[in-house]
């Protein structure tokens, strides 16, 4: 699974100072099948259920990205400095996202046992329910 990001900017000056802010983004999650770690045949209506809930656990980082990165601004004395200081302020937030995504699956994996248990992975579709309602409260 990749999540990728494409993020537009508004600028202005006001005399010597330009400020920007991120004017749009677009987040997407994308999965490639062909990628899969799971055998042909061995693919169980619980495995594939558990491989179904990592990739929603993805777009709640997905939507969580395109909630905070257009929050984003910046302040410089040139124009090339907001933008490069824009690029910088959304890799940054983007990476601490991203990271807190790897922390989340690597959490689900093991509380779940890999989808083999029933109750915790119950117990993670219905929390990932929740943050896909309010992405900002996923950890």
């Amino acid at each position: 699974m990749t999540i990728d990001w494409h993020a537009k900017y508004s600028l202005s000056s006001n005399g010597g100072d330009w400020t920007g802010q991120v004017s749009s983004v677009t987040v997407t999650n994308t999965m490639q099948p062909a990628l899969s770690w799971v055998v042909p045949g061995k693919g169980t209506t619980s495995v594939l259920s558990h491989e179904q809930t990592h990739f929603d656990l993805n777009e709640v980082y997905r939507r969580k990205l395109e909630a905070v990165l257009p929050c984003l601004q910046a302040r410089h004395a040139t124009k090339q400095g907001v933008i490069d200081a824009l690029n910088a302020a959304i890799h940054r937030r983007a990476n601490e996202i991203l990271a807190q995504l790897e922390a989340a699956q690597a959490r689900y994996d093991a509380e779940t046992r890999h989808g083999q248990s029933a109750s915790a992975q119950a117990r993670w579709e219905s929390q990932i329910a929740g943050w896909l309602s309010n992405p900002t409260a996923a950890p």
